[in-house]
């Protein structure tokens, strides 16, 4: 009986610790060099990441592959690995897209995104966000969920909700939902206090209500024949 409980215990050792190896490589990131500015309040950083899925380390920042349900709108699957690699295996998808179908019960049963697309060694990223289809309504967001404008009209979506769509999609990375909530209050808090000390400040952007680059480049194109000491264009 004794022999016996010490092989039990040792299996159960073994598979313990081929768990631990297993999400080890499921993700890693190393950092390579940090920002140094001279008041001493930089946190850039530059490293090196390791996913599962990814056959070779992404260097950090690194650009993501805008999805529409998990595929990509302007390349076929089969033409993925005619890419520049590692940079093309970062995908971002948004949770919002499975609004009404597929539902979450259905992905689950596919075991998640990778299986159902059959992107097995691409890296999934989901965030909310969604530069064209979903976009943050923050006027709306309360403290029972964050709001957004989707093709199904305007939601609010619950953190329940949310992490039931998180926990079928089975993403590499993921964004939490209080962040999307908080992001904007935060960026302009955080502008505001960068632009309190300048006198003079020249800012040319794209609007996240901008349907398409060219439309930004008119508004652009407007603004420079024009001399004037402030104007905002947008709908």
């Amino acid at each position: 009986m004794e022999a016996i409980g010490v092989v039990g215990s040792v299996k159960c050792d073994t598979g313990r610790a081929q768990k631990e190896n297993n999400k080890k490589k499921r993700m890693k990131f190393t950092v390579k060099a940090l920002s140094n500015s001279s008041n001493g309040t930089g946190r850039a950083r530059v490293g090196l990441l390791q996913l599962g899925n990814c056959p070779t380390p992404i260097e950090t920042p690194s650009l993501l592959l805008s999805t529409r349900k998990a595929l990509l709108v302007f390349i076929a699957p089969d033409l993925l690995p005619s890419l520049l690699s590692p940079d093309s295996h970062l995908l971002q998808v948004s949770p919002l897209h499975f609004l009404e179908s597929p539902t979450p019960n259905a992905i689950s049963s596919i075991r998640g995104l990778h299986k159902m697309v059959g992107l097995h060694k691409y890296c999934f990223v989901a965030a909310p966000r969604d530069s064209m289809l979903c976009l943050p309504a923050c006027e709306s967001s309360n403290k029972f969920g964050a709001s957004f404008e989707t093709p199904c009209s305007r939601r609010l979506i619950r953190p329940v909700e949310y992490m039931e769509m998180i926990s079928s999609l089975k993403p590499n990375l993921w964004a939490s939902l209080a962040d999307e909530v908080l992001k904007l209050d935060q960026q302009m808090k955080d502008l505001a206090k960068l632009l309190m000390v300048e006198q003079s400040l020249l800012v040319f952007g794209r609007g996240y209500n901008y349907a398409t680059v060219l439309e930004g480049a008119l508004k652009v194109k407007e603004v420079a024949l024009m001399h004037t000491e402030g104007i905002l264009t947008g709908k």
